[in-house]
């Protein structure tokens, strides 16, 4: 059996929180960025439990490590195809999301919002396609802790 060695956590905590605020965004998106699960940078920001995440795998730091504040930003400037995007948001609201919190959250209108949703093709903004990534992300764990 291999025997993984972890990873001091602290500066990837640091890593990610600087990233956070040098591109000004959601933790949601980091972790999305790095191809880490969403769950993992939920501990490693606010602990787990109750208690602060002293240790990391070292796969996951070196996922986290490769993300950087200017790829980030570039998410303002890159056009995707949106078809997944307005899946997302049609499921969201399908499923109770508030249009306006929503809205706000993905930094657009309502009104924008709603276009979204009810495009049959189109672009967007690599950025408002991760804000909607990071929206689902929340409103799952939301959704799952209240069934908890």
């Amino acid at each position: 059996m291999k025997t993984v060695a972890w990873v001091d956590a602290a500066p990837f905590r640091a890593h990610v929180r600087h990233l956070c605020a040098s591109a000004d965004l959601p933790w949601e998106v980091v972790a999305s960025r790095a191809g880490v699960s969403t769950v993992l940078v939920d501990h490693l920001l606010h602990g787990r439990g109750g208690r602060t995440v002293l240790r990391l795998a070292p796969h996951c730091a070196s996922k986290l490590l490769g993300v950087t504040p200017a790829e980030l930003r570039d998410l303002r400037h890159r056009v995707v195809d949106a078809t997944d995007v307005t899946a997302k948001v049609r499921a969201l609201l399908a499923q109770g999301a508030p249009a306006t919190s929503l809205a706000t959250f993905c930094r657009m209108t309502a009104g924008q919002l709603v276009a979204l949703g009810s495009a049959r093709s189109g672009s967007c903004t690599e950025l408002t396609a991760a804000l909607v990534g990071a929206a689902e992300a929340r409103w799952v764990a939301r959704a799952t802790r209240e069934a908890a």
